[in-house]
């Protein structure tokens, strides 16, 4: 009696584990993982905020990245979307565009995104300014 218990829990179980794993594989899912660090020094930033816009509907998520200067979205298939880190201010620093067009099956999406190291108190003077590299576009004027 009690080896028929223990195998009718254990046919009871799988079915339950079998009829779960099949149902999620039906909704895919979309993770976007990213880090917001400083430009220059490639540090990470800490307490910066992420907002992540949906094109089409205008719906806004916020997330403040970690200690690690990391952050995360579960996203939607089929979806454009706007990944906007902004300064304390609100003043935008930098924008990414990410699309899960054509995305059925689960996936973990990356994103870098960069704050300015430039400081707004900074003064810069011919000592402190220098070009490293003159562009490949800039000509030479006489």
């Amino acid at each position: 009696m009690m080896k028929q218990l223990i195998l009718l829990a254990f046919v009871m179980l799988f079915n339950i584990i079998s009829l779960f794993a099949s149902t999620t594989k039906l909704d895919a899912k979309l993770v976007l993982i990213g880090i917001a660090i400083e430009q220059n020094s490639q540090t990470p930033v800490h307490n910066a905020v992420v907002t992540l816009i949906e094109l089409n509907t205008g719906v806004k998520k916020q997330f403040t990245t970690s200690s690690d200067g990391q952050f995360y979205f579960k996203l939607e298939a089929d979806k454009s979307y706007n990944l906007i880190l902004t300064d304390e201010n609100g003043k935008k620093e930098d924008i990414r565009t990410i699309s899960t067009a054509n995305k059925s099956k689960p996936e973990v999406l990356h994103a870098i995104l960069q704050r300015t190291t430039t400081k707004a108190n900074t003064v810069i003077t011919k000592n402190n300014f220098a070009v490293a590299t003159q562009p490949s576009y800039a000509k030479e004027v006489k």
